[in-house]
């Protein structure tokens, strides 16, 4: 801790140190984040010098610098704000943005968020219209995980608009809709928005369904779970649930199977 404290006070105080770390090796560098980082725990003045630290060159500094972000503690949110608004700030290719996520290992949402919004903004700039609506899917549910819901869901609405047209021209992409319809039913759950996510849980099932009888061993469990979960949610609202059993048809194969059943990775978050 004296280390952290009098790296911090003598970086903070002497401007002329300044030129220092535009000399740095790529070491030296990775050294100092980590530093910082870890004095981020108990010296707030640290945050500010990480970040002034990683956007000397954000994009070539991002992996050294979440990779050390990770191993704060109480600092760590901070630090997660600067880095998600520096990220949120450069120009980057794919793969680079791709290696920089596949280091947060679910931690750091807001760089998370800055990530899947940065490859939003990239999918948008090439027109690659699949690319968008997967981007826009992934941005939707790392923006529910940080409580923004309006946010979220209008990324949860393009996305769905974006697959229904791929996926009526081309049957591959019906997967891909029925998911972005289970994440959009997600959204709107989250803002108190109940019919409007039943529908939309409704028309998945749908989708699911079909899925299931021509592949079943792709999509079976999926259209299972899928399917208890509407009815839980049928109950939970105090519907009647007749009407989906309409729509569906009443051969489902869980129909006797408990409602309680687990869920799976592709089920919405609620």
């Amino acid at each position: 801790m004296f280390a952290e404290w009098f790296a911090v006070t003598q970086l903070t105080q002497i401007p002329e140190l300044a030129g220092v770390l535009r000399a740095m090796t790529p070491a030296q560098e990775a050294a100092l984040l980590l530093l910082l980082a870890q004095a981020s725990d108990n010296i707030p003045q640290a945050v500010q010098l990480f970040a002034t630290v990683a956007a000397a060159d954000i994009t070539r500094l991002a992996e050294p610098a979440v990779a050390a972000a990770l191993t704060a503690s109480t600092g760590q949110w901070r630090l997660d704000a600067e880095l998600a608004h520096l990220i949120g700030q450069a120009t980057w290719s794919e793969e680079s943005l791709h290696r920089v996520e596949a280091q947060l290992a679910g931690r750091l949402p807001q760089t998370q968020a800055a990530i899947a919004g940065t490859l939003v903004t990239n999918a948008r700039n090439e027109g690659d219209v699949p690319g968008l609506a997967r981007a826009l899917d992934n941005l939707g549910a790392r923006l529910r995980r940080l409580g923004r819901y309006p946010e979220a869901l209008a990324a949860g609405e393009e996305a769905v608009g974006l697959w229904r047209p791929l996926a009526r021209d081309n049957p591959a992409h019906q997967p891909d809709l029925a998911t972005a319809l289970d994440n959009l039913e997600a959204g709107l759950y989250r803002l108190g928005r109940s019919p409007e996510a039943l529908a939309a849980g409704e028309e998945a099932v749908g989708l699911w369904k079909g899925l299931a009888r021509s592949y079943p061993s792709q999509y079976q469990e999926t259209y299972n779970r899928r399917l208890a979960q509407l009815r839980r949610d049928l109950q939970l609202d105090g519907q009647e649930s007749a009407s989906i059993w309409r729509q569906l048809g009443d051969d489902s194969p869980d129909r006797d199977q408990p409602q309680n059943s687990p869920p799976t990775p592709n089920e919405p978050d609620r």
